[in-house]
């Protein structure tokens, strides 16, 4: 996968996509909105929430364009926004105003957000930003753009600034989700954040960096409660770029809170991680981890860690093809793909580096059911690289505790050898 940024037309005067905005544009006929009909200044300085809902107040029930020309509208609440309904920039911002911003707040809604049954529907939001100009919004709850129990809601082409808020994108309990070239900077909670529920969702050719945050892209069945009875279903995560910048790597993560909560069909691929780890936990069932790089790891985590949380195991997991580079993973987490259940299949993936900070660069699986196969191992200063060809690896190795002890009984040097429920690959 290319190492450079998603090519985004509307950001660069793209001649073709702009012919393609005037013309649905002007499509739409009467069914345009523009904010600055309703008195909306755009100025950056007036407060413009009052302005903005009247304008999509006016909305047609059967659907229509929010139009934001460019300007900066503040707004010291959150603007909502009812179905069918394309809210489309121009070169516009949406921003926090400096004085008067309710904490904790959003940017932009859907209008029956506070419903916890599929309502609104149909909602399209591209080619803005969303600006926390004002610093220190309360993590967790502050979401530029929260879409609640909606089907059919897409966000494309947006830039979001969030300065310290939580998330740019929470999309609670909703169906059929596509976020799409979008790029996210400054967050403390999640970029890119689905939860209650989520089913069939699509996060493609976007970017996402922050310095620390509890996750980098989230995907949970559970309420804030916790409560059981839920699943998440239908996830793609594809050629995308996520980047920590601080010391240690941040998580993104498929995952129940909670027992009675599952996870099923993921498909994580084509994606660059930098500084960031891949984490699976509790039940989560076919997840497939397809050709990802993975960069830089930092703070001794592995680059892909699967296990089991609330007495659930993940099943039928499989990663594949995947490169990870100068990993840092300490000796107490073992393993650079660390997979710690038995239902797993670990095939194709490459470790690389300069020089280990922990010398086991093995793969670690559980029991029973585990396939590893045609793994490799190339690190600088560790000889020539080590491929373990292991099928059905429950079966069939002298257990040793050590390298050492492993070669007094025999395991020739890269030969493979159990410890503790691991396969590992002799290497002194």
């Amino acid at each position: 996968m290319s190492a450079t940024r998603p090519h985004y037309p509307w950001a660069e005067g793209d001649a073709l996509f702009a012919s393609e905005l005037n013309a649905a544009i002007a499509n739409a006929g009467t069914g345009v909105t523009n904010v600055r009909n309703f008195g909306a200044t755009g100025d950056g300085v007036t407060n413009d929430t009052a302005a903005l809902q009247a304008a999509a107040d006016a909305l047609p029930a059967t659907g229509g364009m929010l139009l934001f020309p460019a300007g900066v509208y503040a707004v010291t609440q959150a603007i909502r926004i009812p179905s069918n309904t394309i809210v489309q920039g121009q070169g516009a911002t949406l921003l926090a105003a400096s004085s008067g911003f309710t904490a904790d707040s959003q940017l932009l809604m859907n209008k029956s957000s506070a419903v916890t049954t599929l309502t609104d529907h149909d909602i399209i939001i591209r080619d803005m930003a969303f600006d926390y100009g004002t610093p220190g919004v309360a993590i967790g709850g502050s979401h530029a753009i929260d879409m609640a129990f909606v089907r059919n809601a897409s966000v494309v082409n947006c830039t979001f600034q969030c300065r310290g808020a939580g998330n740019a994108i929470a999309l609670i309990g909703c169906y059929n989700t596509l976020v799409d070239g979008c790029t996210a900077y400054g967050f403390t909670n999640c970029a890119y954040d689905h939860w209650w529920g989520p089913r069939q969702a699509r996060l493609v050719n976007c970017y996402a960096e922050t310095v620390a945050s509890n996750q980098m892209i989230n995907f949970n069945p559970e309420p804030t409660s916790n409560a059981p009875g839920y699943t998440a279903v239908g996830f793609v995560v594809a050629n995308n770029q996520f980047k920590g910048t601080g010391a240690v790597a941040i998580p993104m993560q498929l995952e129940p809170l909670a027992t009675g909560n599952t996870v099923t069909d993921i498909l994580v691929t084509g994606n660059l991680f930098t500084n960031v780890t891949l984490t699976i936990r509790g039940a989560v069932t076919s997840a497939a981890i397809v050709g990802n790089i993975f960069e830089t790891v930092l703070g001794g985590a592995p680059a892909i860690i699967s296990f089991a949380q609330f007495g659930q195991t993940p099943a039928n997991l499989t990663i594949v093809g995947n490169v990870v580079n100068n990993p840092a993973t300490s000796s107490a987490n073992t393993a650079v793909i660390l997979a710690l259940e038995p239902d797993v299949a670990i095939v194709g993936n490459s470790v690389q580096g300069p020089g280990p900070t922990y010398s086991s660069y093995s793969y670690s699986v559980g029991t029973n059911t585990a396939v590893t196969f045609a793994n490799a191992v190339n690190v600088t200063g560790r000889g020539p690289p080590e491929v373990g060809f292991v099928l059905n690896n429950e079966t069939g190795f002298v257990a040793a505790a050590s390298d050492a002890a492993a070669a007094a009984a025999g395991v020739p040097l890269r030969g493979l050898y159990e410890n503790a429920g691991a396969v590992r690959i002799r290497k002194v």
